[in-house]
């Protein structure tokens, strides 16, 4: 029988604190947000259905700063993009 240990696997990789910074047009810190250390599979899951907005909130470790931050900001898909590729490394592409 084979096995392979998944939580070995989770404690090899980097899981760093990723926290989101909202900047005023001066430069100054508007908001701040914990998002999840690595992307949740159901964030593309989300996506993939087109259900863009449920990927954002997935993507956050509070669901209250995730309803903040979408009323606040109304992020785009291109924002959703720039997210994916700087802080996971994902394109967005198969």
């Amino acid at each position: 029988m084979a096995e392979f240990d998944l939580s070995a696997e989770r404690a090899k990789r980097k899981r760093e604190d990723r926290t989101l910074i909202m900047r005023g047009d001066n430069g100054e810190i508007l908001a701040k947000y914990d998002l999840a250390p690595e992307f949740p599979v159901e964030a593309l899951d989300l996506g993939v259905e087109g259900r863009l907005g449920a990927a954002w909130r997935a993507l956050f470790v509070d669901p209250a700063e995730a309803d903040e931050f979408m009323q606040r900001f109304k992020p785009s898909l291109d924002d959703l993009m720039a997210v994916m590729r700087g802080f996971y490394g994902l394109s967005g592409e198969a």
